[in-house]
């Protein structure tokens, strides 16, 4: 669906429903993954969007249980606002991690990505097993370390935290899907191949 369609608690229930119909004419689906816009502005992922999911999301997770379908989540790398504007407040944790472009965050330096860590554990505990990573903005540097590092070697530090922290993540949770798409390979807006810069 678009971008433009609100994603809503009713909307994902329905989705669900044609799932299960898929199935029944034979279809395989493992996974149901909630993409974008479930979180609220404010909670730094760990709270849906109040308005569009006023229940929370245990019932949608719970259908998804009783339907043996493994929920998955969509997460922002390290994006929080586009040209249309903030869709993702900074929280205390993430203060020290918003990078010389605000749009931006850190992933080396700062609280974002330790409290993105216990984040997606909080989520597995509650049986999200697919976590979809978008928007990977490797260059993002805080004022700090601007100075510090050459542009290439901020890239490298933005990666090598970022797969450090999902190697211990999934040393932890064997069973868990990472998945990458925009910034992972090819350019920003495109993730299909040929890849012409890749990660």
């Amino acid at each position: 669906l678009s971008d433009k369609v609100v994603q809503t608690e009713t909307l994902a229930m329905a989705e669900l429903q044609g799932i299960l119909r898929l199935r029944r004419h034979g279809v395989q689906i493992a996974y149901y993954v909630m993409d974008a816009f479930w979180f609220d502005k404010y909670g730094g992922y760990r709270d849906w969007h109040h308005e569009h999911w006023p229940n929370g999301p245990d019932g949608w997770l719970k259908a998804c249980r009783d339907h043996d379908l493994k929920p998955g989540m969509w997460f922002s790398t390290n994006l929080i606002a586009t040209h249309d504007g903030r869709f993702l407040e900074p929280v205390k944790d993430w203060q020290d991690s918003v990078a010389t472009d605000p749009n931006i965050l850190c992933l080396f330096e700062g609280g974002y990505l330790s409290h993105l860590a216990e984040t997606l554990q909080l989520w597995y505990d509650k049986g999200v097993r697919l976590f979809k990573f978008d928007f990977a903005y490797f260059e993002a540097v805080t004022a700090a370390s601007k100075d510090k590092y050459t542009p290439d070697e901020v890239k490298e530090k933005n990666k090598v935290a970022f797969m450090k922290m999902l190697q211990r993540f999934r040393a932890n949770n064997p069973d868990v899907l990472i998945t990458g798409y925009n910034g992972f390979g090819g350019d920003m807006e495109n993730t299909f191949s040929p890849f012409r810069k890749t990660v």
